[in-house]
């Protein structure tokens, strides 16, 4: 029917999830008529029931099912029905901050907080356009030198596939990122991080809040932007298997742990000084 689209509503999904990887029944809903990347609109892997709605010019939907594991589930159960399309509205915005670890002068991509930008509707969608942060909280400003955004879609996940925006950072608490990313009907994480400087001393820590998002050309405040939580500052490093080399200020800490396996025991560290004139000892 003229103005209407495709939607699955999936009631029942038992899909056989195994503990090896890529060894899952995998359903795959598309935009469009052709299972093509660009078009992939919801992966479902795992066992519950998901409304997907087309958001392709022609309204269809195209499904694929990849089954590889040994002991299969049931299969899935759908209702495919039409629907009008409605303009896409924020529901709410919920910032996390990420905690899990130290972080250490020189360090890159550092996530320090997420925000989940909730909606509801597919069209038309709303785009991201701008993100408004504070580093309030990091001990000293000068420390944090590059800001770094990220998109994972409905993913809760942290992953760096689709950077979305970044910024120089020189010393001022508030910055701004620029975007410009079209939002999906559902969750939305962006994550924020950091780039630290070479000279970051142990004992401080970083910081960041959201107060406010530019959705297609509309602020929208950020409530309880910026979340209890940080992370400390410790100049240390732990040996793995990689070559790598550290430029140092003042001291680091310094260990290594030896691996169980027999291949793969290279561990190479290079220390650098960083003021001139120094030597590393």
């Amino acid at each position: 029917h003229p103005g209407k689209k495709v939607q699955i509503d999936f009631t029942k999904v038992d899909l056989r999830l195994n503990t090896g990887v890529g060894n899952d029944d995998i359903l795959k809903i598309y935009n469009g008529v052709v299972a093509e990347t660009q078009a992939l609109n919801r992966i479902i892997s795992r066992n519950s029931p998901v409304t997907v709605k087309s958001t392709a010019d022609d309204g269809s939907l195209t499904v694929t099912l990849k089954s590889v594991a040994s002991l299969p589930g049931t299969g899935f159960e759908a209702l495919v029905s039409e629907f009008t399309p409605v303009e896409m509205v924020v529901s709410s915005i919920i910032p996390e901050q990420y905690t899990e670890g130290t972080v250490a002068a020189g360090d890159t991509v550092q996530p320090i907080l997420s925000l989940n930008i909730r909606t509801e509707n597919t069209e038309p969608a709303l785009t991201a356009n701008s993100f408004r942060f504070t580093a309030e909280g990091t001990t000293q400003l000068s420390d944090i030198t590059k800001a770094t955004l990220y998109y994972t879609s409905r993913s809760g996940a942290f992953a760096t596939t689709t950077k979305v925006g970044e910024t120089e950072l020189t010393g001022a608490a508030e910055f701004v990122i620029t975007s410009n990313q079209a939002l999906t009907e559902g969750d939305n994480y962006f994550w924020l991080t950091y780039n630290l400087s070479q000279q970051a001393e142990t004992g401080g820590t970083i910081d960041a809040g959201c107060q406010s998002v530019n959705l297609s050309d509309k602020n929208v405040a950020v409530e309880n932007g910026n979340p209890e939580g940080n992370r400390p500052v410790k100049n240390e490093y732990v040996s793995k298997m990689e070559t790598v080399s550290r430029t140092i200020f003042g001291e680091w800490d310094y260990t290594a742990v030896c691996s169980s396996s027999l291949d793969n025991l290279d561990q190479t560290v290079t220390f650098v000084p960083g003021p001139a004139g120094y030597i590393t000892e």
